[in-house]
């Protein structure tokens, strides 16, 4: 009976050994976990925290990029508002500047005698010009502009008659203070040019006739300068007219091609007509 006693006593102990000792593995294991979670947990906030203070940088850095492309607007804006007044102040001198231009390129719009004409350039020294039938006054426009480059005026009448040519020369000596003047006929103007110069001897300073044809021994002794090409049939006149006219100083230029008039500044031949016309204007002025 004793015996039994001690051994229930023995492992009574045993019992509460085994369960101090599961209840200390127990309480390890806890603070194993425990600490774990706690490690996770630091781990975690501190991670959130760099999150957020990046975020932060970041932040802030896009608001000076912000702040610095608002900035960097409103100069440009001002900037251009400045140089958009002074273009618009240039816009309008340049509008201007171009309207002179287009009117010496164009040819300035007159009136002379009862018909309309225009005129380029500026100088002492005058040409009349009168135009061939399928022509108007604007198709001298490159030949005028020539012309004025070698400062001397050129006017095209739109009607080529006589009165009109006589007009326009007064025009010029009154109005543009030219002081001698030379009238050029192409085809049909060329017949306004020779009775002008009938009517009127002493009004012409020299003629230039292109393709044209008529009498010439009653004109006076100034220069004269008869054109043609080669194949128009006009060829064998122009060099009967230059023998015809009176004075030393007359001169038959004859082409190649077959061009009539006009029609030949647009050939290969233009250059050396015009270049012809322009050394007898600046020689006899």
């Amino acid at each position: 009976m004793a015996r039994e006693e001690a051994e229930v006593a023995a492992g009574g102990r045993a019992c509460s050994l085994t369960t101090v000792q599961c209840g200390a593995t127990d309480a390890r294991s806890n603070n194993i976990n425990t600490g774990t979670r706690a490690c996770w947990w630091r781990s975690h906030i501190s991670a959130t925290r760099e999150r957020r203070e990046t975020n932060i940088l970041r932040n802030d850095r896009a608001a000076k990029l912000i702040l610095g492309l608002g900035l960097a607007v409103m100069l440009f804006a001002a900037g251009c508002g400045s140089s958009g007044n002074q273009g618009q102040g240039a816009a309008a001198e340049g509008s201007t500047e171009s309207e002179g231009s287009a009117a010496g390129n164009s040819g300035e719009e007159v009136t002379v005698g009862d018909t309309e004409a225009l005129v380029w350039g500026e100088g002492d020294y005058g040409i009349v010009m009168a135009h061939g039938a399928i022509y108007d006054a604007a198709s001298w426009k490159p030949q005028a502009q020539q012309i004025a480059r070698n400062d001397m005026v050129a006017l095209a009448v739109e009607d080529t008659s006589a009165s009109n040519l006589l007009a326009a020369v007064n025009y010029l000596k009154q109005e543009r203070d030219v002081q001698d003047v030379a009238l050029l006929g192409a085809s049909a103007g060329a017949s306004g040019v020779l009775q002008a110069a009938e009517e009127k001897p002493g009004v012409p300073d020299q003629l230039i006739l292109l393709s044209g044809s008529g009498d010439v021994s009653g004109l006076g002794p100034y220069p004269k300068l008869f054109v043609a090409s080669e194949g128009e049939g006009l060829a064998e006149t122009v060099r009967e007219m230059g023998k015809e006219a009176t004075g030393d100083q007359n001169k038959v230029l004859v082409l190649h091609g077959d061009a009539h008039a006009q029609a030949i500044f647009e050939t290969n031949q233009g250059g050396e007509l015009m270049q012809a016309i322009l050394e007898r204007l600046q020689k006899y002025r």
